[in-house]
């Protein structure tokens, strides 16, 4: 446990910046109250995660209270509202640490997220709302919108950013708001800044705004001359009122093993997206590896 936690920080400290206090005192919690907890400089942590190592779940624990020294500490919430910036970043963060460790339990991770924000979704709330969402039909319903679905958002804004532009963001957050307390405005603010355009409504939308969007879509091709073709894809999401912004990966099968991968921005309810291939592909599937927060579904296959 000691060694994860020291390469925790080591890790942390090359993404995040600093320590943000002169030391870290770690003490073992008594019996029954919860996993662990992160005050500034302290882990507390429960003798069941003795069981630290491998990427599982002990680690998962106490690498998410670590994170809480930048995240919560260093960098703070300013309102209720803005609760997600200590705990969705520091689940988020952590998971990082997960994915360098075993891969494929970072992606069971995100499987797990991906679940319970679907499931939350039927019950309605919001990122920012997350503290009072929680009812009688579903008392978890802050737990999963903070701990699931914040982390699914903070994905999409990775694959988004790119690893090289999404350290470069929270780096920057760390330096230029140490020791302050931010809102999500601040961090769409900084996201715009590294990005070069208004990243405004993806915050708004997506932690303000509730629901989680199912996006039908088809697609044809035509020749074009010199022998390349047109594809044409025609996505729209079923609530066009409430839809959401989507950086969407299309996976065109050209059979070759494995499929290319092009991003495509997705602004409005409905979008056409026309793509020149040098031929017809075999398939096309939006977002194959699972990086947006959506259901997608090929219109065609009903055909």
């Amino acid at each position: 446990m000691l060694y994860n936690i020291k390469e925790g920080m080591r890790t942390y400290e090359s993404v995040l910046g600093p320590f943000p206090f002169g030391d870290l005192d770690i003490a073992e919690m008594a019996g029954g109250l919860g996993f662990a907890h992160s005050p500034p400089g302290i882990l507390l942590i429960s003798g069941a995660l003795d069981t630290a190592g491998g990427g599982g779940y002990s680690d998962q624990v106490i690498f998410h209270e670590l994170a809480h020294q930048w995240w919560g500490h260093q960098v703070g919430r300013a309102s209720i509202e803005d609760a997600w910036i200590s705990e969705s970043w520091a689940e988020y963060t952590s998971e990082l640490i997960t994915e360098a460790i075993d891969k494929k339990k970072a992606k069971s991770m995100r499987d797990e997220w991906r679940e319970g924000a679907l499931e939350v979704n039927a019950y309605g709330g919001t990122i920012s709302t997350a503290y009072r969402s929680s009812n009688a039909q579903y008392r978890r319903a802050w737990t999963s919108l903070l701990y699931d679905k914040g982390p699914c958002v903070l994905h999409m804004l990775r694959t988004w950013m790119g690893w090289e532009k999404f350290t470069q963001y929270v780096s920057t957050l760390q330096s230029k708001y140490r020791n302050m307390n931010i809102n999500t405005d601040t961090l769409a603010r900084e996201a715009s800044q590294t990005l070069g355009y208004d990243m405004l409504p993806f915050f708004d939308q997506w932690v303000r705004g509730d629901g989680i969007p199912k996006v039908h879509y088809s697609w044809t091709t035509a020749p074009e001359a010199g022998g390349k073709q047109i594809v044409t894809i025609k996505l729209h999401q079923e609530d066009e009122a409430n839809f959401k912004v989507l950086m969407l990966p299309i996976g065109l099968d050209f059979g070759t093993g494995t499929p290319t991968i092009v991003p495509k921005l997705v602004l409005k309810a409905a979008t056409e997206i026309q793509l020149r291939v040098p031929q017809p592909p075999r398939s096309i599937t939006m977002d194959p590896s699972e990086t947006q927060l959506a259901i997608f579904i090929n219109d065609d296959k009903k055909k």
